[in-house]
């Protein structure tokens, strides 16, 4: 860990082991942004085709949104 700004640092091997799992699961390259919107009076979150096919999201199914804190929300498929 870095002292100065507390980032967790690997090294390359152990690096290289987490990409390769992480490749195999499927879950490479499905990190995404995405803009608040307003409809109504509640707030939407729009979620990208590639991160809805891989949970296999289908419109009007229900997921659980829960906070982890004040920066992250996980979403649970129903």
């Amino acid at each position: 860990m870095c002292s100065k700004c507390k980032e967790t640092l690997f090294e390359s091997v152990a690096s290289d082991k987490i990409e390769a799992e992480v490749k195999r699961r499927g879950l490479w390259g499905l990190r995404a942004r995405s803009k608040v919107s307003k409809v109504g009076n509640a707030l939407d979150v729009r979620i990208p085709k590639a991160l809805a096919e891989f949970l296999s999201l289908k419109k009007g199914q229900e997921i659980i949104l829960e906070p982890v804190d004040k920066t992250r929300l996980q979403i649970i498929v129903a």
